[in-house]
């Protein structure tokens, strides 16, 4: 099979047998790959830093923790129309790719586990959590100023039991199932009672497969 005029297709090298090159003469469809990049991404735990400094008049202090920029459509490489240089290599964006599915991101799921939510007995008292997610089809860049949800209250997932100190939230990417290519996702954790110190050691670690 050519491509555009004699060249190959993107990605293919026709003298590469093995891994995830391997496309034999003649086989339809093309066997399951072999050795490809790993379909996990998972951050470092992040104690939360709370500020209450430019905040609106009922939120007493915020703590913001946010993934990065996935890519979440990895197969497709770097498109034309995108008008930027190599996802990989955009200076300062950090976008990680996610090989979901053959690198078509079906079934892929970010969670949060959230570290010491009942710490000196606050629990949650006076706090709220939201997700907010961002988002955009063809754009890293944009995706980072491409708000797509509210901010969706998440605070009840965390209310906690008697002895527990952790807990876990969940989030599917934009696309039901099949997700836009580049997607993030912030979490934002507001205290909104007066009176209520902000926690010093609530820590949140994400990880996405």
């Amino acid at each position: 099979m050519a491509w555009n005029n004699g060249r190959w297709p993107p990605h293919y090298n026709p003298q590469a047998k093995s891994g995830p090159f391997r496309n034999p003469d003649g086989t339809v469809p093309s066997p399951y790959p072999t050795n490809m990049p790993a379909a996990q991404w998972t951050s470092p735990t992040t104690t939360l830093s709370f500020t209450n400094v430019g905040l609106p008049p009922t939120v007493f202090f915020r703590a913001l923790w946010q993934t990065p920029v996935f890519d979440l459509r990895p197969d497709l490489g770097v498109s034309q129309s995108n008008n930027v240089s190599a996802v990989n290599t955009l200076p300062g964006l950090g976008v990680q790719p996610v090989w979901r599915a053959n690198g078509l991101g079906a079934g892929g799921k970010l969670f949060f586990h959230i570290i010491n939510i009942n710490a000196a007995g606050a629990g949650v008292r006076g706090m709220r959590i939201y997700s907010i997610e961002f988002a955009h089809p063809a754009n890293p860049y944009k995706a980072l100023t491409s708000q797509v949800t509210g901010d969706q209250d998440q605070t009840a997932c965390l209310i906690p039991y008697v002895g527990q100190n952790a807990g876990i939230l969940e989030a599917f990417p934009t696309g039901d199932g099949y997700p836009i290519r580049y997607w993030l996702l912030r979490l934002q954790f507001d205290i909104i009672e007066s009176g209520v110190a902000a926690p010093t050691n609530l820590s949140v670690q994400g990880c996405f497969y």
